[in-house]
């Protein structure tokens, strides 16, 4: 099995389906997928976003989970990339969302 970068992932959601994607990148203001890229993925002092987190699940095939630390009184809220957890694959990565900033969890 060949050991695959960041780089081979996003070129896979760039040509893969792009269709998928295409709608919320220009919803953000951006003409193509290409030039979302750029600005959002590539781009220094930029938070991932739920369209990022979703393509890396999708292209990795890995279950994500997201616990949102935000202030809020009430229970931690969580969600899950993708939605559908059975078709993730195998593996699973839970995270702490503070605003601005990602942890990596340990479940117990």
């Amino acid at each position: 099995m060949r050991r695959r970068s960041l780089n081979d992932q996003r070129y896979d959601v760039r040509t893969s389906n792009p269709d998928e994607f295409l709608a919320f990148c220009m919803a953000m203001g951006h003409v193509d997928i290409q030039s979302y890229c750029k600005s959002q993925v590539e781009g220094a002092y930029v938070d991932a976003d739920q369209l990022q987190i979703t393509a890396l699940t999708k292209s990795f095939q890995v279950h994500t989970r997201i616990a949102y630390l935000d202030g809020s009184s009430g229970d931690l809220n969580h969600h899950d990339f993708p939605e559908d957890k059975a078709s993730a694959g195998v593996a699973e990565v839970c995270l702490l969302y503070r605003p601005g900033h990602y942890d990596l969890l340990y479940p117990k």
